[in-house]
């Protein structure tokens, strides 16, 4: 009875390593192989990852570079303005009308010159996020309320 329950063990072990994976028959060649193409096929999916990681940064340096050029328009707007109305209280303090007159259209162009930059810079930009829509119209005011040239 003993020889009987050792043998069907020694069959159960045998169709047990007949199911298993053959790794162990394998010899180092093809294990060195499998390795191999598992580390190349590894650093193939993380180089996947981190170009797709840079072209998301890429997306929003783009992004934030075109916000940063509708600001930039928008402080030389503020500082042209600031500049105008200096130079107008001071030409204006001075009681020096004919100087008031030839330094004003210099000014006033110039002025009109950063809104047209500035009011291209947020039309002409597509922007995916939600910009303030008081910008534009307060920006064509501006230019509506600045002195006609004489």
């Amino acid at each position: 009875m003993g020889l009987h329950i050792a043998t069907g063990l020694n069959h159960w072990i045998k169709s047990a390593e007949a199911k298993t994976l053959h790794a162990g028959r394998l010899n180092i060649g093809p294990r060195l192989i499998l390795g191999f193409v598992f580390i190349i096929l590894s650093m193939l999916a993380a180089d996947a990852v981190i170009l797709w990681q840079f072209h998301l940064v890429r997306t929003q340096a783009t992004r934030l570079n075109d916000s940063d050029q509708k600001l930039i328009a928008i402080l030389r707007v503020h500082n042209g303005l600031l500049a105008f109305h200096d130079r107008m209280n001071t030409l204006a303090a001075s009681g020096d009308a004919a100087r008031l007159v030839t330094e004003a259209e210099p000014l006033r162009t110039a002025v009109l010159e950063d809104i047209r930059r500035a009011t291209s810079a947020f039309s002409l930009q597509p922007s995916d996020l939600q910009q303030d829509p008081t910008i534009l119209p307060t920006l064509q005011i501006i230019q509506s309320a600045l002195p006609i040239a004489a």
